[in-house]
């Protein structure tokens, strides 16, 4: 089995989350109901979820425990890295990062025979009423020790007026050692969750990806510690809604025991909201946490106020509210970055003036730049 070793060891990943996004009153998973963060990411650890693992990170440096008084680090410009930040926070290499476990775990069952386990249970709600439905659970002897337990389920439900899909798929590495090209050894836990309804006139899907002590150690002693979650909401009627939610409480790629990149405590939330009964179309980021480098700069990021602005049609009569917001960038040279919204009325277009200052205080500003575009899934 071979894995893709140069994606990992480019990752420099995270993000943010809302736990309000919509969910069809018709068709809701009842273990994840609560909208608080902490909750919810354990929510997503399915109510079957074994004991605790042991999460030892080996020679994973902790972001917390480093120093903030690093030594004097190269001159940052943030100018051109702002861009490169926003798509780390957005959380687009981490939702990769899911798709290649999946595909290592996919080996690893199709290399070894699987024991059954007893099944688990999961309740999930269509039309009001909650039934239970079981979750098969299969582990898997990896190659050099250690084991994978894959949970999975699949529900698929009709009724004369809308369907709906459920998936859940859980990875559980335990200690788990491989020879794939090189030595390898995977610890933790990580859930990849979908749902798809689709009515009359209407679609409604979410996918969530969550990481839960996840520790990856592979070839020439690089190094990924994730605590994250993923959670992405799209509904599409008449009226359109999306939302991209992703919370890193911690994600550090090392070579050797040192930080090669590092994101922690961060938020993303982006959402793109069309009403076309009003002809509004609605768009809001917020964003905020702390990148660490190889240098051991800090980077920190933070939107106050949130960027937002509804664009308004000029057939529909409505006013619309203008761009506004602000996301600011420091960096532990002393250099500050402002992206602060051009407000504009007359078209969908979202520009901002980017305002720099340099280590020595030096101001540079470049008006009206477009601003970048964010998708609701990675590309």
């Amino acid at each position: 089995m071979t894995i893709n070793t140069h994606l990992l060891a480019a990752l420099t990943v995270s993000a943010a989350i809302s736990l309000s996004a919509c969910s069809s009153s018709r068709d809701e998973e009842t273990a994840t109901s609560n909208t608080d963060s902490s909750v919810a990411i354990e929510a997503l650890a399915d109510t079957f979820r074994p004991a605790e693992y042991d999460t030892d990170a080996g020679n994973i440096p902790n972001l917390a425990a480093l120093p903030e008084d690093v030594p004097a680090a190269p001159a940052i410009d943030l100018r051109n890295t702002y861009e490169s930040i926003l798509l780390d926070l957005a959380g687009y290499r981490l939702e990769t990062l899911g798709e290649e476990i999946a595909l290592m775990a996919t080996g690893i069952t199709a290399s070894t025979p699987g024991i059954i386990l007893p099944a688990g249970v999961i309740e999930l709600e269509y039309q009001s009423v909650v039934q239970s439905y079981p979750v098969s659970r299969t582990q898997f002897d990896c190659s050099l020790g250690g084991s994978l337990v894959v949970d999975s389920l699949e529900v698929d439900v009709s009724f004369p007026d809308y369907s709906s899909n459920t998936s859940r798929v859980s990875y559980r590495f335990d200690q788990c050692q491989l020879d794939s090209p090189t030595p390898e050894s995977v610890n933790g836990v990580m859930h990849m969750h979908s749902r798809n309804e689709s009515g009359r006139r209407y679609n409604h899907s979410t996918m969530s990806y969550s990481w839960q002590g996840f520790d990856w150690h592979y070839s020439d002693n690089k190094a990924l510690r994730v605590n994250a979650l993923i959670d992405i909401v799209n509904t599409s009627s008449y009226d359109n809604f999306d939302t991209r939610s992703v919370q890193i409480d911690e994600f550090v790629s090392s070579l050797e025991g040192s930080v090669v990149s590092g994101l922690q405590n961060t938020l993303f939330v982006l959402r793109n909201n069309t009403i076309a009964g009003s002809g509004l179309y609605e768009y809001s980021l917020e964003t905020r946490g702390e990148l660490i480098d190889a240098s051991g700069a800090r980077i920190t990021v933070q939107t106050d106020p949130v960027l937002y602005r509804q664009y308004a049609v000029p057939s529909f009569n409505e006013e619309g509210v203008a761009f506004n917001g602000q996301i600011s960038f420091t960096a532990s040279d002393g250099s500050a970055l402002n992206l602060v919204a051009v407000e504009s009325r007359d078209t969908r277009a979202q520009h901002v003036d980017v305002e720099f200052t340099d280590s020595s205080g030096n101001v540079s500003v470049m008006r009206t730049q477009n601003f970048i575009e964010l998708d609701l899934f990675a590309s």
